[in-house]
């Protein structure tokens, strides 16, 4: 809740910015945006915007901008979402290796970590980056306490689409 609020904050103090809802030419964000939109028109691979970047990033925006179109308002909110997401799985992994007071403060303050919110509000994959790697690590750390094949199988999962999003994490 409070990783929400924070983000809710941020939010409205964000559409005030003359920038909410541009992209620049020169930055990496156009890349991804013409990659999403050539994925939403029906461009399977996703090749707008040039093939150097892996395209996880490309598919996640490209489906919001099916749902959605191409709406500024909904990739911030879901963006927002799943870095609110993260800070629970943060609490989670923490609990495991502390207490619960430590396990609080620390999500409290990676719901406050003012690059991650930052990064939630740009149209790169460090957002999504950040989520599927501690998921990953979630479900490794779930692995260790619970040999069941559901939690290897997770914890491949996202560590596989978190390469997909940005390989040299592999390294």
């Amino acid at each position: 809740i409070f990783a929400i609020a924070v983000r809710v904050i941020y939010f409205y103090g964000f559409m005030d910015n003359p920038f909410f809802d541009f992209i620049s030419p020169a930055f990496d964000q156009i890349n991804f945006d013409k990659g999403a939109i050539g994925f939403a028109n029906g461009d399977i691979l996703a090749r707008g915007g040039g093939e150097q970047y892996s395209p996880l990033y490309k598919y996640f925006l490209g489906i919001i901008y099916l749902i959605f179109g191409r709406n500024f308002y909904a990739i911030w909110t879901v963006q927002f979402f799943i870095g609110a997401i993260a800070s629970v799985f943060m609490y989670l992994i923490t609990i495991k290796f502390f207490n619960r007071r430590v396990a609080v403060i620390c999500s409290l303050f990676y719901a406050m970590y003012g690059p991650n919110i930052f990064y939630e509000g740009k149209l790169i994959r460090e957002s999504l980056t950040e989520f599927l790697s501690i998921t990953s690590f979630y479900y490794l750390l779930r692995y260790k306490e619970d040999t069941r094949l559901r939690h290897a199988i997770l914890s491949g999962t996202f560590l596989s689409l978190l390469i997909q999003c940005r390989p040299n994490t592999l390294l």
